[in-house]
């Protein structure tokens, strides 16, 4: 490919431009001007769904199952009921207490009675993420947005992942 001339001297020709690229999955490698790359990420047409289009898959649950004695924790349970019941805003609990006493077995038992609730209703999915740290949480997300669309598993990084499944979940 041949470059106009870069000054006003006619007899000025700059060598001939040539790019490699290597795209992975679904992306596209461009050159612009003679040293800029520019890529792209070129999602599925699946993966092009708004997210009000996106539905999780029936009894998509995945909370740690917990096989020790569960007794005498009603009362916490219903705290945690009343507090979460709430319609509208986002509403997080904390369960707070010294470790070892059971505060994990607590909110997933609450998490999994929620999968199926005593009034016939069903939340989908119910989706557990560690959150001990930062990465874990974006890990957590970005495996929940994998399964809901199996599709972004090639076409974006785990913060754009992290980021979507925000967006489904209505956070974001």
């Amino acid at each position: 490919m041949s470059i106009p001339p870069a000054s006003s001297d006619p007899g000025h020709q700059q060598p001939p431009t040539r790019m490699q690229a290597t795209a992975v999955g679904h992306g596209r490698a461009y050159q612009a001007g003679h040293d800029q790359m520019i890529t792209e990420v070129v999602l599925p047409d699946a993966a092009l769904r708004s997210v009000t289009e996106v539905a999780a898959p029936p009894r998509m649950v995945t909370v740690p199952g917990h096989t020790g004695v569960f007794v005498g924790r009603d009362d916490e349970l219903a705290a945690m009921e009343a507090v979460l019941r709430d319609e509208g805003e986002v509403v997080v609990a904390a369960v707070h207490g010294l470790g070892g006493v059971g505060k994990s077995t607590l909110a997933a038992r609450y998490a999994r009675a929620q999968a199926v609730r005593r009034d016939g209703g069903r939340l989908n999915p119910v989706w557990w993420i560690t959150a001990d740290s930062a990465a874990s949480v974006q890990a957590g997300l970005a495996a929940l947005a994998l399964a809901l669309q199996p599709e972004l598993a090639t076409a974006l990084p785990l913060e754009a992942l992290a980021h979507r499944a925000g967006q489904l979940a209505g956070c974001s």
